[in-house]
């Protein structure tokens, strides 16, 4: 947990940032609330059924969730469209000819997790997945799970990654088979591309989204407008991610 303060308008404004993973409990959260030392709660690492979001809704308490779940009440929450964004780099590896197409997902429980999933077997349409793998979000599973497939007889003509580190490890597998270039390459496309402190450079089709800089900007602006008395339905913003192909 972090708390931040913001002066907006020469307010001080108390905000708490619910980044754990776990979960939160009602009670909890209920005892942290009636303390008034809040005015308003940013819910990251948002899951399909979320108890923190059930929690918080029961209370009437202003939060703002980064992420949305399968809860149908309305809340406010700021999310990307990771749906959209897998469906994009399938779109382009089948205009591309290529048809064996695998993921390689993360393992995480999380509705961002769930839906770049979901969006790469929606926008598969009559194609059969070549392979789906969930495995830790980590360089080195990612450079083993593509070892594993690199070894297949038919091995993959495209990787997708749901996450830049899996995509380093992907791509690190991938030029020591000497898979990254020629006749024989092995497409890489990922969400974010590779990491900023990535080891080696491979050309990568990246599924891009807003800078941390420009989502801060928005979830700040939406948390304000929470806080002055905006409906939370009138403040859901999803934001389209767009692909960046290699140089």
């Amino acid at each position: 947990r972090a708390t931040q303060n913001y002066a907006e308008n020469r307010h001080e404004i108390n905000l708490l940032l619910l980044a754990d993973k776990q979960q939160q409990s009602h009670s909890t959260l209920t005892r942290l609330l009636r303390s008034g030392a809040v005015d308003a709660l940013i819910v990251g690492h948002t899951t399909p059924e979320d108890s923190r979001l059930n929690a918080l809704m029961q209370t009437r308490f202003r939060f703002l969730a980064l992420g949305r779940s399968d809860l149908p009440a309305a809340y406010a929450w700021f999310d990307i469209d990771h749906l959209a964004g897998s469906q994009l780099a399938v779109g382009w590896s089948l205009a591309q000819g290529r048809q064996r197409i695998a993921w390689l997902g993360s393992n995480e429980n999380s509705t961002r997790v769930r839906d770049r999933r979901q969006g790469y077997l929606t926008a598969l349409g009559d194609v059969a997945p070549y392979a789906m793998a969930a495995v830790a979000p980590s360089r080195r599973a990612g450079y083993h799970q593509t070892r594993e497939w690199l070894a297949e007889e038919s091995a993959p003509e495209v990787i997708i990654t749901d996450c830049a580190a899996l995509a380093e490890g992907a791509a690190l597998a991938l030029q020591q088979a000497g898979r990254a270039a020629g006749e024989n390459a092995i497409l890489l496309a990922g969400w974010e591309g590779l990491p900023r402190d990535a080891i080696l450079d491979h050309p990568i089709v990246a599924i891009r989204q807003a800078t941390p800089h420009q989502a801060g900007e928005q979830v700040a602006d939406m948390v304000i407008r929470l806080i002055n008395g905006e409906p939370p339905e009138t403040l859901q913003t999803l934001w389209q991610p767009w692909l960046q192909l290699p140089a």
